[in-house]
Order: C-alpha cells, then structure tokens, then sequence
C-alpha cells in the first residue's frame, strides 16, 4: 500500500485535479479493505494450515501478479474453510417425499 501513496503527489502534480482525486478516494478505500478484511479472514483463530495459504499466494501471484499475492490467500483460505464446514454437515441429499 505504500507504493501507491507513493504515486500520489506525482498524480497531483502532474495530472487532472479529479482524476487525482479519485486516485486518493481510491487508495483509501483499498488501504480500508486490506487492513481490516486481510486480518480477519486471515487471523491467528482461523486454523488454516500454512501451506494452504502458500498455495494461494503462490497461485494468485501466478494468475494476478502482486495483487493476487494476497486475494489469492485470502480466496484459497476461504475455500478450504468452506469445504471442511461442507465435509462436517455432508452434501444435501434429495429426501423422497412420503407417498402415503
């Protein structure tokens, strides 16, 4: 996030005053989302094992580059809770209605 702070004076100093402004708007609601949604998706009371979130990092910086470093972890981890909730209550099965 500070690369992009980073590039703001130069925005301003060089370009549209909105365009500049957007860019900030921008930043800011970026920075907002990392900062809160990254730890609590991430935290040290998810029990997500590490190579699972290796995996995602590895894999979103492949398919992403920088950016999918970190939405490629966050997804992978949000993948593999999602499947072992869907292990421990089982598939949903299509109960025959009774005839009688």
């Amino acid at each position: 996030m500070v690369e992009l702070f980073r590039k703001q004076p130069y925005v301003f100093a060089t370009g549209d005053p909105i365009t500049a402004v957007i860019f900030l708007v921008w930043n800011i609601l970026i920075m907002l989302v990392d900062n809160i949604l990254k730890p609590l998706l991430l935290g040290r009371g998810v029990d997500v094992p590490m190579a699972v979130i290796f995996l995602g990092a590895i894999g979103g910086m492949m398919l992403s580059g920088i950016v999918g470093l970190f939405i490629g972890a966050i997804v992978l981890a949000l993948g593999y809770k999602l499947f072992q909730a869907w292990l421990v209550t089982g598939p949903a099965v299509n109960k025959p209605a009774d005839a009688g």
